[in-house]
């Protein structure tokens, strides 16, 4: 459709205050999202889009210029590029290669992939592609292209009551609401569910909204039967119990429990590079995905809503309380939320020294005592990096520079917490979605991004999350009556894939071969330490796969590469 002002109007996702906008745009409460959002640009230019609240991206093609835009925090993807006097956008790369442009992987971008940094966000994986930010408005013209970010993170106000359980009420009428949106966009939804605070309290309010003759399918992984894998401390290994024990409380849930057993590790991959147009490394840890997705659609569900953004709303397990605490004298709360932790061996003034009193150091200086005090690498990235130290020193650099050297750490406030997040839930987790989406031809709708309910837990005091020692204290509360006592006070988490070594182990003769192929390529010799990663094939049972080195360099470094190298072999396989 054309806007009035000459534009055509491409728009993808839904405007969940359509209602609101149409009434204020004085349009008809039935006019489609394209109109709605052309009519919206219109009338308020760039502030378009801080009025209108949904999960969207959007083109708007003038004849000698383009508008692109995303939504905050939860919104399909967007790539454009500029060659050879053209102007091309879409929501999937494989438009801009079959436009023209050159099917050139982006080295810099294959490097930071490689050194687990995901924060850029402009960066696509071929060379002159890029994309559109969420929160923000690309404009393209002649002159080139021009970017602005509408949604202001560091402005979202405080929220602030006088008692606790009003807290918990203004969370509750928003999750409401929020379910209420979303089932607006389904007959027939799905819902993947785990032992935890947030899937289960969501699938709660779900059923309590769903008429009372309609069932929910819920969809669980769990580990191989025949694994022998003991838990970790303050963790669990299966949310099976967990489940069964919900699924008791809720008749209408109707739960199935997959084990992949016979799905390998780089089950759909094809599908999901061309789906996506790149590789991002944490799609390693999405095979048992797969599975939830191929139920859900065979059983005839049109959707499947997740809870994933739970753990940075509702769910908030308040760890930057650490920090926090000891900035505001809140002494008796840090000491209580320094010794209830399930999952901490070490003494209580070794927990404050390292959670509290270290935070408050610039980073290189934490990196720096980090390296003193242990023998294995100070980051993540270091870890998990399975490229030749010698080249490591530019992904190094920019990993700093964007804020992705990770820590096994927490932020020291959380605000800074609020900035990463966001900036992590755009590296290309958008693509991601929209694979699935693709694949299944069904919409994934993840509830927790509701841009209200965000908002409000970005504004709610840490002390809300963190009470008594109690983490997730506000999930704890929203869940009285929704969930069984054992499940609503469990202080454990659950560690997914705790059999990795054994699972991934049946297929290691394909990982030698990949990581063959990738050896015959000399071009690849700066990005992949084959030498390193066919020692680690070789060493493959060697350690206790609980242990965090172990499993960091294996189940993660080895197989993120893996991954990226088996993509790097698709495009040049398209390109022959």
């Amino acid at each position: 459709m054309r806007s009035d002002s000459g534009a055509r109007v491409l728009f993808n996702g839904v405007v969940e205050n359509a209602a609101e906008i149409a009434a204020r745009l004085k349009l008809a409460s039935t006019v489609d999202a394209a109109t709605l959002y052309g009519a919206a640009v219109d009338c308020w230019g760039i502030d378009a889009d801080r009025h209108v609240v949904g999960r969207y991206c959007a083109i708007l093609a003038w004849p000698d210029r383009l508008r692109l835009s995303r939504s905050p925090w939860d919104s399909p993807p967007l790539h454009y590029a500029q060659f050879d006097g053209m102007a091309v956008a879409a929501s999937v790369p494989r438009v801009l290669i079959a436009a023209g442009l050159p099917e050139k992987l982006d080295r810099t971008k294959l490097a930071d992939n490689l050194f687990f940094n995901l924060l850029d966000r402009e960066r696509g994986w071929f060379e002159g592609a890029r994309r559109v930010p969420h929160g923000c408005i690309v404009e393209l013209d002649r002159a080139g292209a021009s970017t602005s970010d509408f949604y202001d993170l560091a402005g979202l106000p405080e929220v602030r009551f006088r008692h606790d359980h009003e807290y918990v009420d203004a969370a509750r009428e928003l999750l409401q609401e929020a379910v209420a949106k979303a089932l607006k966009q389904t007959d027939r939804p799905a819902i993947q569910l785990s032992g935890g605070l947030d899937s289960s309290i969501l699938a709660d309010e779900v059923l309590r909204q769903m008429p009372p003759e309609r069932s929910l399918p819920s969809y669980t992984f769990v580990p191989l039967a025949d694994h022998s894998i003991g838990a970790r401390p303050g963790m669990y290994n299966s949310d099976r119990e967990l489940v069964e024990a919900f699924a008791a409380a809720h008749p209408r849930l109707v739960p199935s429990f997959l084990d992949n057993r016979d799905r390998p590790f780089d089950s759909r991959w094809t599908d999901m590079f061309l789906a996506m147009g790149g590789a991002p490394n944490y799609l390693v840890n999405f095979f048992p995905y797969q599975a939830m997705w191929e139920e859900a659609r065979h059983r005839g569900c049109d959707s499947m809503l997740t809870g994933e953004f739970g753990n940075q709303t509702i769910s908030n397990n308040g760890r930057t309380s650490y920090v926090e605490f000891l900035l505001s004298g809140r002494w008796h709360e840090l000491y209580l939320a320094l010794a209830n932790r399930p999952d901490d061996q070490r003494t209580l003034l070794h927990r404050f020294v390292s959670l509290s009193l270290v935070r408050l150091l610039p980073l290189r200086a934490r990196l720096a005592l980090r390296r003193r005090r242990h023998s294995r690498a100070a980051t993540f990235n270091e870890a998990m990096s399975m490229m030749p130290v010698a080249a490591t020193n530019d992904a190094w650099e920019r990993a700093i520079e964007t804020g992705a050297i990770a820590q096994e750490e927490y932020f020291s406030s959380k605000r800074a917490a609020l900035a990463f997040e966001y900036r992590w839930r755009d590296c290309d987790g958008g693509d991601l979605e929209q694979a699935f989406e693709q694949i299944y031809g069904m919409p994934q709708i993840d509830v927790y991004c509701y841009r209200p309910l965000v908002e409000f837990c970005a504004g709610v005091p840490t002390t809300q999350f963190m009470r008594g020692g109690v983490g997730r204290w506000l999930a704890r509360r929203l869940a009285e009556g929704r969930l069984p006592e054992a499940q609503r006070t469990n202080p454990r988490s659950a560690d997914h894939n705790v059999e990795w070594q054994l699972r991934l182990g049946r297929q290691r003769e394909n990982l030698r071969e990949t990581i063959a192929r990738i050896a015959d390529q000399p071009d690849l010799a700066d990005l992949f330490d084959t030498e390193r990663m066919t020692a680690l094939i070789d060493a493959w049972d060697e350690g206790d796969p609980r242990e965090p080195e172990v499993r960091l360099t294996r189940e993660a470094g080895l197989m993120r590469a893996i991954a990226t190298g088996r993509f790097i072999e698709f495009v040049r396989k398209s390109n022959r």
